[in-house]
């Protein structure tokens, strides 16, 4: 059950431009997800959200499916229903193999993800449970698989938001889009 209301309907123009730029990036159909609706109350942080969101797993270098990757792995590992349901929607809808859809959402070891992917979703799996455990080595071993500095900070960052996002949905007991509205 939500403990807070989801802003279907936005009185406010500030807060309906934020919905169209949600929706238009892919984040629902004729309004946001529910993750987003449940901040309609204080636009502010919908914005700042939404621009984290954007930069994060909407931008950047790495390919959006390994995101989707990590974002449903690390969602596995913190047991968050909503975030796993959203993500693993966003690789089926991306035509990502089932095999690898079903690897992110039930394996730990992720073993039926290719390389250099699968080292990139368990780097980022250590980051999200445990990141004072991330060693030069764990860095190094990414940048001999070939990624940059800068896709490997986005790994990082990814790791966190994906903390984050779990957090959200799991203290605000957002429902699933489509139930219990």
């Amino acid at each position: 059950m939500t403990r807070f209301p989801l802003h279907l309907t936005p009185r406010d123009p500030h807060l309906a431009n934020l919905y169209r730029d949600i929706v238009d990036s892919g984040f629902g159909t004729e309004q946001p997800i529910n993750f987003f609706t449940a901040l309609g109350s204080r636009t502010d942080l919908l914005q700042a959200t939404w621009a984290f969101v954007k930069a994060v797993l909407v931008d950047g270098q790495l390919p959006g499916s390994v995101k989707q990757m990590i974002a449903l792995c690390v969602s596995r590992q913190n047991n968050c229903r909503y975030c796993s349901v959203v993500h693993r929607g966003a690789l089926e809808a991306a035509g990502v193999d089932s095999e690898i859809i079903e690897s992110c959402a039930t394996d730990p070891e992720t073993r039926h993800i290719k390389e250099p992917q699968r080292s990139i979703v368990q780097f980022a799996l250590k980051a999200a449970r445990d990141p004072s455990s991330i060693a030069d080595g764990d860095v190094t071993a990414l940048l001999d698989k070939g990624l940059t500095h800068g896709e490997v900070t986005e790994v990082i960052v990814m790791a966190g938001f994906t903390n984050f996002i779990n957090s959200w949905a799991d203290i605000s007991g957002i429902p699933l889009d489509g139930e219990g509205e």
